[in-house]
């Protein structure tokens, strides 16, 4: 059963090329990054901020990945886990079965799942995710979902860190969501 003293953000960051641009035949996009941010619902704080670097095995990281996210193939070799290994410490530390989790759009879920099955990796999330983005927009009253720069401007709130950095964009995703908490609070009769 899921609960909701603590959800969990997750951005992730994956092998990219330009808008428009195939990946070379025999490679697949794959999840180089994974940030974590735990949000303590009742507190309506953030209290852990994480980062798990994936070693690339799928695919190349081409120079505007690189561009994009920081990340060369050497330092993802040097500092990367697995994808599977990455999985597992996902549900040693963060429960993310039993948990609510956000991200920022279904980009995040939509990779885990195809990695997963790719892979034979069990899915480390329960069935509990709920798209921020989708959600803002509803919220707002906007036909197209409202990306994580828009939102934190909605919220008067400056960006923390590095953009596409997926444990600053994990800790930003979080902030919003803490603010659209206490905008939203009532109490049931």
């Amino acid at each position: 059963m899921v609960k909701f003293d603590y959800v969990n953000v997750i951005d992730v960051e994956a092998t990219c090329y330009p808008d428009g641009q195939e990946f070379p035949p025999g490679e697949v996009q794959e999840v180089i990054e994974v940030g974590v941010a735990v949000i303590d619902v009742f507190a309506r704080k953030i209290v852990a901020s994480d980062q798990i670097v994936v070693r690339n095995t799928l695919s190349s990281v081409s120079p505007f990945c690189t561009a994009l996210t920081g990340w060369t193939a050497a330092a993802l070799q040097e500092r990367g886990c697995s994808f599977a290994e990455a999985c597992a410490q996902l549900t040693a530390r963060y429960d993310p079965k039993n948990r609510l989790w956000i991200s920022q759009g279904n980009f995040d879920k939509e990779i885990f799942e195809s990695e997963c099955a790719l892979l034979g990796v069990p899915y480390p999330f329960g069935s509990n995710h709920m798209n921020l983005a989708a959600l803002l927009s509803m919220l707002t009253g906007r036909k197209r979902q409202i990306g994580l720069k828009k939102a934190l401007r909605l919220f008067k709130l400056e960006a923390e860190g590095k953009q596409h950095c997926g444990k600053d964009d994990a800790f930003n995703l979080a902030r919003v969501h803490i603010e659209i908490l206490n905008r939203a609070s009532f109490q049931l009769a």
